[in-house]
Parts: structure tokens; C-alpha cells; sequence
């Protein structure tokens, strides 16, 4: 690998040196959208006149040190390893190639005149082989020395090392294909207009053409400008040309045929919400009497009674650092709403109807092995009728158009959208203005019908090791976990398989904190020693409320807000019968007595039954110690031992 004196110096040696060879120049410059994504506009023409090039470089401007070749014939296969992309089973002849800042590489091949010729006069410039393998046929590609934050571009196997290869038969064949499907596309289209000059454009499409209007994001300004021209009074003749000058959008889309099908789509869509009203936004509103039939607990999506992990309409996510579980958590969840398994940590699963649309943003090829690993060769029908992936990051939620994400997600007929993740979907994550559009995008993909689960990470540890996470440490903008009605944490050590799992903001009662055990190799979710409040009344029989919170917190001296957490579950028990309260006011104890069927069980050894069964005739009866928890610290049993209490008689009532 070369080392380069100066980007600016090697760029212009290169550039001239690519006008020798016979390749046309274009000067480029590295920008970031409002979307987030890093890009590379044209900036003038292409030149292939050595003294050309090398003039404009000494003038300096927008040329300087930003160099791109075009090849005038060719075709280059770009390999990205960040999105898992590989040379195997390509076959790729050595030829000249370019290594890329990522580690990436650009391969150079020569194609037969005769596909040449087509693709030139059909416009296929660019589209993806397979993930994270590009095959481009026209466009800039960075000229070694070309530097962006990653390094620099640099030549790999240099020109005057190896001539340029003719193109393998495979990527003749499957650049072939693609001419033939796009001729399909076209043919079912109707006439495209020429480039035409629209005098007297409104001024909201003037300045979207301009590139000038308050909508960043390509995406968002590509369906933003069809909407307004519609909206505009815009014949589909006049569309079609408005669309085809603005620039930005045709850059997005280097196949044409995606680009020519999603106009007419766009076109349709909003010619449709005109004629029905929709785009006026006609306000409906609700008699107040409907709070009469909203349910007294909200339904859950995965939980049992009150205690909701996850509920209906209201979206949830599970949080925690990189590699503690969230990925085979989410779908665990999602995998029961669909039939797979219809508990998760003893909680039940809401059944789903429709479809579940998993974004896979964040590494999607492992996202796709940890559910390889949960289900068998049986499940393939099931999953190809109801799961969606969508792992080409065309999935995204626009600053400036967040409705546009509701809509596509409804479109796709799912009813549970499982994001991976939050920060893979949302331009600006740690602003307001990020947080808002993903709130905004989230709450009406709610009201749509679809419920949502989002995985999300944490702000980066400082200091010295890891403290429990808590609502503030959620990354990015407060608005993404304040529109959230559950917010789950996972604290643990990445690859361990073992997790604590926190409900740090719960839609009813809360749930846990307990251990979950991850065995990553069988994609299953365990808990770990988790204590349910009923088994303990069931086995003792009667118990104080201090007792039953030190069983259920595994802590001698619990917090308050633990204390009531374990009061309303024992009064949400006897509410249902299962427990009978009794005592209280002054110099009384509130004592709990299990209503239930008692179990038949052995002598536990965390539990003395026989205690349970001894009662004190004149009906004094002191609080029991509960024995040190199985998971209590050594500094706790040392406290315990140690420690002295004096405690003043208590009065217990007499249960018949």
C-alpha cells in the first residue's frame, strides 16, 4: 500500500494520469444529507483531456484534492465487508483494483461493445448483485488519495500492473438480467416525457426542484415534491418532467427501473389520498363517553394479568449494550406472536393475525443467524407467510416526513414491527428534532394498527466498568423513550448469556428485575432464580408484609419503592382471592394469608414450614427472619451476622 505526501498532490497526479489512461474526470466533493448518509454530488462535467484536468486543478475550487474517475467503458464490482459482502463464488478475475477506507474493493472490468451499447442507451448505471456487493456501471468512484474520515482510497493493484480484465460471464449474465427486467418495468409503464422546461411552477415545487425547499432528506424531498406537484394541480405529464429534473432524486436511484416504478407508484398513491380527501387532514374527534370502554388494564402484547412487559398501543423497547440479548429477546417475542411458542419468561404473547415486519438495520446478517437458530426446516412456510425482512436500509424514518414511514409499514400488512434498531432508522438521534420525527413516525404507526418493539442502546459507559442502566442512559434524544410505554434494560457483561432484566418504565405493574440466562447456540431465554410472590405465600401460609418483600426482593433492607411495588401485588391477590389481609392500625402488624389451594411439598430449605404451621396462643407473633438470599452478596451475610436489632412487640390478629 502506498504511502501519499499530500491528498491534494497524489488526487492531481492521479486525476491526470486517469485523463492518460483514457477515463473521464470529475471533481467530487464529500457532503452529508439531511438524513445522515455521506454522499458524493457531481460537480460539473466529465473531462478526459490530461491538460484539462491538471488546469482545472491548479485553479483549485470545488476540483481540489476531490477527484473521481468514470470509466468510459466498464463496469466496476464494489465489495463492502461492512455489509458482509465477499468475492466468494464470484470468480472475479485479477484485473485493476482500488482498496477502499472501510477495507473494502473496486474491481475494474471491460465489458463486450455489444452490452456496452445497451446498457449505455438504456441508462443502467448501477444495482445491488447481492448484500453488500454493487455492481456500478456509471458514476464517481474515488480516485486513491481520496480521503474520507475512515482513510484514504488507494490502489490495490495499480494499471501498470495488470491490464484492465474483460467482465466474467457471471456479471455479463447478471448485468443482462437486470437490462431485461428494467425492459419489463418500462414496458407496463406508462410514456415517460421528455425533459421539459415548466414555466410558472408554484414556488413550493420551484424551490424543491432548486434544491432549496426545508426537506433534507432525499427520500422525504423525492415523494415530498410528487405530493405538492399533485397537490398543485399537476397533470401526470407534468409530474413525470418535474420529477425528472430534479436531480436529487434520479442520484438516489441508479436503477432506473426502481426509480421509474416508485414515481408511478407516488403519482398513484397521492392522486388517490386527493381525491378521497385525505391530504385536506380532516379532523375527526371521539365523544369523551369512550373512556368507558377502554379496558381497566391495558391488553397486553407479552405479559400476564397487570403485569404487562409490553402493551398494545403503546410501543416498547428493549434497551442494553451491544451483545447482551436484546436480538434473540425481540425474536423470541416476535416468534410467539406468530405461533412459534406462545410464552417468553413465563409471560404470554399476544397472537397475531397479520404478518411481523422486522427492519434489520444493524447488522443484518447476524439478526438473520440468531433466527436461523430458533427454528427448524418446518417453520419455513410459516415464515415466508408471515415474517417480512426489510435489510437493505431502505426502511427509514424522514425528518421532515415521519408519516411517510407509518404509511409504509401499514402498507406492508404487518401487525408487529420489530426495529433493529433506533439509531439505524432515525437521522439526528440525539436531537430533538431526530427524537421528534421518530415519536411522531412510532405513534402513527400505532394508530395504523401495527404494534411496535424497538431495540435501542445505551449512552457509552464512562469511568471505570458499567453501572445498572436507568431511563436517562437510553442514547439519543429524551423524546424516543418519553413516547415509549415500556422501557426494558438488560445490564450485562456482552457474551456472558446471562442478563439482568430491568423494567424501567412499566405500562402497569412491574416486572421483575430477575436473571435471564441466554443459551445463543439454541436461541432460547430463561430465567434465573426468579421468586414469585404467590409460591411464597403458598408455601408459608402466613407472612408479614416485610417478609413477603424480603422474599420477593432477595434484600434485607428493600427500598420503599420495592415495598409498595410487593403491596400491590399481595392486595392485587386479594383482590382476586387469592389472599386474605388482616391487621393493621396502631401496634398491629398487616398480615397476609394465603386463600389458596396449598401445595404439597417438601421441607424447602429456604423456607421453614414448620414455623408456618406454629401459631402463638395469646396471638403474639414477631416477624420471622427470612435466611440470607442464595445471590446475596458476602458483604450482606457479613452485615447479617453481625448486626443487632431491637424490636418492640407487635400484636398479630388471630386468623380461624
Amino acid at each position: 500500500m502506498s504511502t501519499y505526501p499530500q491528498p491534494e498532490a497524489i488526487v492531481t497526479a492521479e486525476a491526470v494520469a486517469a485523463a492518460e489512461r483514457g477515463w473521464r474526470v470529475q471533481a467530487t466533493e464529500r457532503r452529508q444529507y439531511g438524513n445522515g448518509d455521506w454522499g458524493w454530488p457531481q460537480f460539473g462535467p466529465t473531462i478526459r483531456d490530461p491538460a484539462e484536468v491538471a488546469q482545472r486543478f491548479a485553479e483549485g475550487g470545488s476540483w481540489h484534492g476531490k477527484a473521481a474517475a468514470h470509466l468510459v467503458t466498464g463496469v466496476l464490482v464494489d465489495i463492502d465487508p461492512q455489509n458482509d459482502g465477499t468475492d466468494d463464488g464470484l470468480d472475479l478475475p485479477y484485473t485493476v483494483t482500488t482498496r477502499t477506507p472501510n477495507g473494502g474493493t473496486h474491481h475494474y472490468y471491460a465489458l463486450p461493445a455489444e452490452l456496452q451499447a445497451r446498457v449505455v442507451d438504456e441508462e443502467l448505471t448501477s444495482f445491488k448483485y447481492r448484500n453488500g456487493v454493487d455492481v456500478i456501471l456509471s458514476g464517481p468512484t474515488p480516485l486513491p488519495g481520496v480521503e474520507k474520515p475512515e482513510g484514504p482510497y488507494t490502489w490495490q493493484v495499480h494499471p501498470e500492473e495488470a491490464e484492465i480484465a474483460a467482465a466474467p460471464n457471471g456479471l455479463t449474465d447478471a448485468i443482462t438480467r437486470k437490462l431485461d427486467e428494467r425492459a419489463a418495468v418500462k414496458a407496463s409503464l406508462p410514456e415517460i416525457p421528455k425533459l421539459a422546461a415548466l414555466n410558472g411552477l408554484p414556488p413550493a415545487v420551484s424551490a424543491i426542484l432548486s434544491d432549496k425547499g426545508d426537506v433534507p432528506d432525499r427520500s422525504s424531498r423525492f415523494a415530498y415534491l410528487i405530493r405538492t406537484a399533485v397537490e398543485h394541480d399537476f397533470t401526470d405529464e407534468q409530474v413525470w418532467a418535474a420529477v425528472n429534473r430534479h436531480e436529487p432524486s434520479l442520484s438516489k436511484y441508479g436503477d432506473r427501473s426502481d426509480f421509474w416504478t416508485r414515481t408511478a407508484t407516488e403519482i398513484a398513491t397521492h392522486r388517490g389520498k386527493l381525491e378521497a380527501g385525505a391530504i385536506a387532514d380532516d379532523l375527526e374527534f371521539d365523544p369523551g363517553g369512550v373512556v368507558f370502554d377502554a379496558p381497566a388494564e391495558p391488553e397486553a402484547v407479552w405479559g400476564n394479568g397487570a403485569e404487562v412487559l409490553i402493551a398494545k398501543d403503546e410501543a416498547g423497547i428493549v434497551y442494553g449494550h451491544i451483545g447482551v440479548g436484546k436480538t434473540t429477546m425481540v425474536q423470541r417475542v416476535a416468534l410467539g406472536a406468530i405461533g412459534v411458542e406462545g410464552k417468553l419468561l413465563g409471560y404470554s404473547i399476544a397472537q397475531i393475525e397479520g404478518k411481523v415486519l422486522y427492519i434489520a438495520a444493524d447488522r443484518p446478517s447476524q439478526a438473520m443467524r440468531s433466527l436461523r437458530r430458533m427454528v427448524t426446516d418446518e417453520h419455513r412456510k410459516l415464515l415466508d407467510a408471515r415474517w417480512l425482512w426489510e435489510r437493505r436500509r431502505r426502511l427509514r424514518i424522514s425528518l421532515n416526513d415521519p408519516e411517510r414511514f407509518a404509511a409504509q409499514v401499514v402498507e406492508s400488512g404487518a401487525e408487529l414491527l420489530i426495529i433493529d434498531s433506533v439509531k439505524d432508522i432515525t437521522p439526528k438521534v440525539s436531537t430533538d428534532e431526530g427524537g421528534l420525527a421518530y415519536n411522531e413516525a412510532i405513534q402513527r404507526t400505532l394508530v395504523g394498527g401495527v404494534q411496535v418493539i424497538a431495540l435501542h442502546h445505551p449512552r457509552k459507559a464512562t469511568g471505570e466498568g458499567r453501572s445498572a442502566l436507568t431511563l436517562d442512559d437510553v442514547y439519543g434524544s429524551t423524546w424516543i423513550a418519553a413516547g415509549a410505554g415500556s422501557v426494558i434494560a438488560l445490564n450485562g457483561t456482552p457474551g456472558t448469556g446471562v442478563a439482568r432484566l430491568e423494567h424501567l418504565k412499566p405500562p402497569a405493574e412491574q416486572v421483575g428485575p430477575f436473571d435471564v440466562d441466554f443459551d445463543y447456540d439454541a436461541g432460547t431465554v430463561t430465567t434465573i432464580g426468579v421468586r414469585e410472590l404467590s409460591d411464597f405465600l403458598a408455601r408459608r401460609g402466613t407472612a408479614t408484609t416485610q417478609e413477603a418483600v424480603q422474599w420477593v426482593t432477595g434484600k434485607d433492607r428493600p427500598t420503599e419503592t420495592e415495598r409498595k411495588r410487593v403491596v400491590r401485588k399481595l392486595n392485587r391477590m386479594v383482590e382476586h382471592g387469592q389472599a386474605i389481609k388482616a391487621g393493621g392500625g396502631r401496634g398491629h402488624l398487616v398480615v397476609w394469608k394465603w386463600n389458596g389451594q396449598r401445595p404439597e411439598i417438601e421441607k424447602d430449605t429456604q423456607l421453614d414450614t414448620k414455623k408456618d404451621t406454629e401459631k402463638d396462643t395469646e396471638g403474639q407473633h414477631p416477624p420471622e427472619e427470612l435466611p440470607i438470599p442464595y445471590y446475596a452478596r458476602e458483604s450482606e451475610v457479613g452485615h447479617q451476622k453481625d448486626k443487632r436489632r431491637t424490636r418492640r412487640r407487635t400484636f398479630l390478629p388471630f386468623f380461624k
